[in-house]
């Protein structure tokens, strides 16, 4: 798959006029990749840089195939899969190239290095997912004003989701219209209420008042918020 891994831009194989074929060898040190991680580009070109024709996915599956076998010492496995990782096209896909496909290319690893190059595949994998569920979705306006329309009429949205009529309630008055504007929000969109909050704020130039009277988030519900209101009132 074309962009799978970070691929070293100097060529190294060239077409002559006559057809013949020029290839500079990748371990002369002169022609080694700059950065230790990347693969060496086997794309042909013509005398004068024009690209001719690309190289077989499976020649750079068998770079990162020998250099997973043979790179020193164990731990810059790690550094390595994150290099290539961090410059993929489709994250997924490369988790699970590395994990079924590339594995294939070596029969004869060292458990401990399969063992380390499995680990990160699968640690990867569940931060990939962690992020996944938290990218902000774009709350629609009117749905913003919608319930805020609703709050304002006087209902209240309940933890389970239930409109009651308590207007005018303790219950009601001991939180700010904008904080129950934002649990509501949150809790439709499955987003941190800071992330909502970013949002209204985009869509309403909230007063100080109002960013006064707005409770912030518990720590542990949205990590470590250093600076948090300085941020959100700039």
């Amino acid at each position: 798959m074309k962009g799978m891994y970070s691929i070293d831009a100097r060529p190294l194989i060239f077409q002559k006029a006559d057809g013949s074929r020029v290839e500079y060898n990748s371990s002369n040190e002169k022609y080694k990749p700059l950065n230790e991680y990347d693969l060496s580009n086997k794309n042909t070109y013509s005398e004068d840089g024009v690209l001719i024709k690309e190289a077989n996915p499976t020649d750079y599956d068998w770079q990162i195939a020998i250099k997973l076998q043979r790179i020193s010492p164990i731990y810059k496995i790690e550094d390595l899969l994150n290099r290539h990782y961090d410059q993929t096209s489709d994250k997924e896909l490369f988790l699970k190239h590395i994990r079924y496909h590339i594995s294939g290319f070596l029969p004869n690893l060292h458990p401990s290095r399969k063992e380390f190059i499995l680990a990160w595949v699968e640690e990867t994998r569940k931060l990939l997912k962690h992020s996944q569920k938290h990218i902000s979705a774009n709350i629609p306006e009117l749905e913003i004003k919608r319930i805020h329309k609703q709050l304002v009429q006087g209902f209240v949205l309940t933890e389970d989701g239930e409109n009651t009529n308590q207007i005018g309630t303790e219950k009601f008055k001991s939180k700010p219209l904008i904080a129950l504007l934002i649990k509501e929000l949150s809790r439709q969109y499955n987003l941190p209420e800071t992330e909502v909050f970013r949002q209204v704020k985009a869509i309403w130039k909230l007063n100080s008042s109002e960013l006064k009277n707005y409770k912030k988030p518990a720590k542990s519900k949205i990590g470590d918020y250093e600076g948090y209101l300085d941020s959100i009132t700039t």
